[in-house]
């Protein structure tokens, strides 16, 4: 499966990691998704990435949504 640790801190498994159990949950997306721990690694960075485009403003504005 590969370390979870390799996904970093921006990882989007945020919650799972304060619960202590990360490596459950990308266990659980493996199975689900089918895919291999590299391609998981890959789509949970990609989505933080479009994650972090799509809600992180510049600095000085607020969202007030």
């Amino acid at each position: 499966m590969g370390s979870i640790g390799s996904l970093g801190s921006d990882s989007g498994f945020g919650h799972p990691q304060v619960r202590g159990i990360e490596a459950q949950a990308f266990a659980h997306l493996t199975e689900v998704t089918e895919v291999t721990g590299p391609q998981a690694r890959q789509r949970v960075r990609a989505a933080f990435d479009l994650r972090r485009k799509r809600f992180v403003l510049p600095p000085g504005q607020l969202n007030v949504r």
